[in-house]
């Protein structure tokens, strides 16, 4: 081969020394990750390096990087997690300003409030520097650092993990460790009885919330081999699927809401045809109007995806962005839906799928219909074929 992949990128022996010796000094030390979890080495040495230190992981989602419900699975929990934090290990997060900053809105004006005690240490890893230009929509601000590395995380993590396991002072730590575990261990039975919380209180509204849509999607793919394709723009389903495999989830929500959704879940699922993998694409309606005619190349090529769709009835991230313009220029709020909201007509699906030859159910409208549904369309998935189900849902 003339033409081979470049070896990828290893740190030099000073940043393992640093890592390792404030990694061992810090007591707390947190974990970000972004992009790790794009190859099977970092994605396994992330949980136990995570593990051996009992430090908590947020995942940016950039790919599935750590088990969903591993109590140290902290996403979400920024404000709690990163004032604690005296050392921030920092993987492959190409925005480390926002991964550590708080985004709130003032007068349509966006303010980061940063998270992080001064006095912390950061240690900056990945191949994200690589790739900075002038153009600078993608990072944000630039982060300071005290070490930056430039490594490729799936050769930095398990070298970083052996050289650990073989550092005596790790043995003396036992006690520091359990009881940060601990600590954090608290933490993490507050966010899930939050989410319990809300998915209860939420379960018989109309439109169906989206926390029922994941708990009934995850009831009807128990015993199934199942890979998220795509997902929302908020990443929740993130944290309520019971996600824990090597690429379970394929990444971040992806174009804007530009018609991202089907064609890449499309891509993954004929990938995956002819495997054991159950594919699943939990697909924006506002999103899949662009790219609907991929239903025909589903059922064309006899690609096995279950499509479930989400009917908020309107691009809703649009319209969430008017209404912080209106309020700015002292316009009407009301106003906001004009142009966005996907209503009068409303939009079949389902209908729509049948008419390119694909298994359509829904609109959906009773939470209570939604299971039985599902589990129909899993029947159809498991024999080769496309399956739609459309459901009208919650604006979030």
């Amino acid at each position: 081969d003339r033409y081979p992949a470049p070896l990828p990128l290893q740190a030099p022996e000073e940043g393992f020394e640093k890592t390792i010796r404030w990694l061992l000094e810090a007591k707390k030390p947190v974990i970000l990750a972004d992009w790790v979890g794009r190859k099977e080495a970092g994605f396994k040495a992330l949980g136990e390096l995570a593990e051996l230190l009992a430090a908590p992981v947020l995942d940016q989602f950039g790919r599935f990087n750590f088990p969903a419900h591993s109590p140290l699975n902290l996403t979400g929990q920024n404000d709690k997690v990163i004032p604690q934090a005296d050392l921030i290990l920092a993987l492959d997060v190409p925005d480390l300003e926002g991964a550590t900053t708080r985004r709130a809105q003032e007068r349509g004006n966006r303010r980061a409030t940063p998270l992080m005690p001064a006095n912390a240490k950061i240690v900056n890893v990945g191949l994200d520097d690589l790739l900075v230009r002038a153009w600078a929509t993608d990072f944000n601000k630039l982060r300071e650092a005290d070490l930056m590395i430039t490594a490729d995380t799936s050769i930095f993590l398990p070298e970083l993990l052996r050289r650990l396991k073989a550092d005596k002072k790790l043995g003396e730590l036992k006690g520091d460790i359990d009881k940060r575990r601990a600590d954090w261990g608290k933490i993490y039975e507050e966010k899930k009885a939050a989410l319990e919380k809300e998915t209860k209180t939420k379960w018989d509204e109309k439109p169906v919330s989206m926390t029922r849509i994941y708990a009934e999607l995850a009831e009807a793919l128990k015993g199934e081999e199942w890979v998220l394709t795509n997902g929302s723009s908020q990443g929740k389903e993130n944290l309520c699927l019971p996600a824990s495999k090597f690429n379970q989830i394929l990444g971040k929500y992806k174009g804007g809401g530009l018609g991202y959704g089907l064609p890449a879940s499309l891509g993954a699922a004929l990938a995956h045809k002819g495997s054991d993998k159950f594919c699943v694409d939990i697909q924006p309606d506002g999103d899949l109007l662009f790219t609907v005619s991929g239903l025909w190349t589903a059922v064309h090529h006899q690609i096995p995806l279950l499509i479930v769709v989400c009917s908020n009835r309107s691009y809703f991230n649009d319209e969430e962005h008017q209404e912080r313009v209106a309020i700015q220029r002292h316009r009407p709020v009301e106003n906001k839906t004009i142009g966005i909201r996907i209503e009068d007509p409303n939009v079949d699906f389902g209908a729509m799928a049948r008419t390119y030859g694909c298994w359509g159910a829904g609109p959906i409208t009773e939470p209570k219909d939604l299971i039985k549904t599902l589990r129909e369309a899993v029947k159809v998935v498991k024999e080769g074929k496309p399956a739609l189900v459309d459901v009208v849902c919650q604006m979030r």
